[in-house]
């Protein structure tokens, strides 16, 4: 159990958050390796993508991803926002005065962006970013990572000259310097990631839902055989994630392949995560909603259960909690 953090107050495993009164998911690894830095695609759901009315990501409604960071600049530059999907926004401004560039940027002319958010709502801390010379944005971690955003030469609507509109992260860089470049623009696919040795993952669009992400493929170095290993499956209106499959895995007797299936519910809004089923399609998360308003009111999942009601705006009540190894704390 999450027991608040600095911006918002949760209940339950897999979460309600009190404030925005919707249900949240756990991030989920359909897949992952590590060679140098892990390659793999985590998701998260967020019932209140639903209730604002987003348009479905590729993954359907409601859902988020770990590789969809993208850069937004306004004002020709002079106000930016970092969005990591899931985990929160990044809000800068750009100072009057240029810096100087050291180290890899040495003797360069830099545009400096600080943090505009106060310390305490400022997701991920006060780090800095900077727009170099070249036009290439470059986030500084507290971390010791680094976030790269360089326009790539084939975009369509992108950021134009002037520093006005979106880029796409297109290079993560840890602490220990290890880098994965990221590809929105190879044909045939959705993204690219490789790290320094040329290991890739790639998310195939889906034949049935040519928007969303239909297969997830790993290749081992630059010469190996590209291989599928999680497949997705749609509703008919292509808006909803139902079924993520195992590639060439043997259901047991009495049971289908799958490493996760949702259920949804349609009122108040299309898209509103019910059930989370497990491999051998056992019930482990189920939300409950409100008919009118779409607010989460409870939560039934391996660790916690709990029911929540909203008797005044901006004031959440816990009915009822318990867990068998969690508890639930609010502030």
């Amino acid at each position: 159990m999450n027991a608040g953090c600095g911006n918002a107050d949760w209940g339950g495993y897999d979460p309600i958050q009190l404030p925005l009164k919707g249900a949240t998911t756990l991030p989920f690894t359909d897949f992952e390796v590590t060679v140098l830095r892990a390659l793999g695609v985590a998701r998260t759901y967020s019932s209140t993508d639903v209730m604002v009315g987003n348009a479905a990501g590729i993954f359907g409604l409601g859902w988020q991803y770990n590789w969809e960071t993208t850069l937004t600049c306004s004002s020709n530059g002079a106000s930016c926002t970092v969005d990591t999907g899931a985990g929160g926004k990044m809000k800068f401004a750009a100072q009057p005065s240029t810096v100087v560039g050291a180290g890899a940027f040495s003797g360069e002319a830099l545009v400096l962006y600080k943090r505009t958010e106060p310390a305490s709502l400022a997701a991920g801390g006060n780090n800095l970013m900077v727009r170099r010379p070249n036009g290439a944005f470059v986030l500084f971690q507290l971390d010791g990572s680094e976030l790269y955003f360089v326009q790539p030469a084939a975009c369509g609507s992108c950021m134009d000259a002037s520093f006005n509109g979106s880029r796409r992260l297109s290079r993560d860089v840890d602490a220990a310097g290890r880098g994965l470049q990221l590809d929105f623009t190879v044909s045939g696919k959705i993204l690219t990631v490789k790290d320094d040795l040329g290991n890739m993952l790639s998310l195939l669009p889906s034949a049935a839902c040519p928007t969303l992400a239909g297969k997830l493929s790993y290749r081992a170095g630059t010469d190996g055989v590209e291989t599928v290993y999680v497949t997705y499956e749609y509703d008919a209106p292509c808006q909803l994630l139902k079924k993520v499959v195992p590639s060439n895995v043997t259901a047991a007797s009495g049971h289908s392949a799958q490493l996760r299936a949702y259920d949804y519910q349609s009122v108040p809004r299309a898209g509103l995560l019910t059930t989370v089923h497990n491999e051998f399609d056992d019930p482990v998360t189920v939300f409950g909603y409100d008919s009118s308003t779409g607010y989460a009111t409870s939560l039934l999942d391996a660790q916690s259960s709990l029911a929540v009601t909203y008797p005044q705006p901006n004031q959440d009540k816990v009915v009822s909690s318990y867990g068998n190894d969690s508890s639930t704390v609010l502030t």
